[in-house]
């Protein structure tokens, strides 16, 4: 049996209709009980977070440049228990025709 809890936080900011922003994090806390398991079955019972505690953040940024072109910065991150955060950066800029 796997005990879990999950506690996120999201918000949303708009900066003079110009700048849209949005933050979220998210902590993890599965425990298993009940006799031996694979690790498969960990990956699926846990949603990919594995047993223990873990954290995972995002940020994401839209510009709008001008009514063509618009900028997008998106931040990731997530922590695994026992090995290092993964984290990952994105950057676009979109052009309408």
């Amino acid at each position: 049996m796997v005990a879990g809890t999950t506690l996120h936080v999201n918000t949303r900011v708009n900066l003079g209709g110009r700048i849209q922003s949005a933050a979220r994090i998210e902590y993890r806390n599965f425990d298993l009980s009940g006799g031996p398991s694979t690790s498969l079955g960990e990956f699926e019972l846990t949603d990919g977070a594995g047993m223990g505690q873990s954290l995972a953040w995002s940020l994401q940024s839209d510009y709008r440049i001008s009514d063509f072109l618009r900028a997008n910065l998106q931040y990731n991150g997530r922590t695994v228990p026992g090995r290092p955060a993964i984290q990952t950066v994105r950057f676009s800029v979109n052009a309408v025709f």
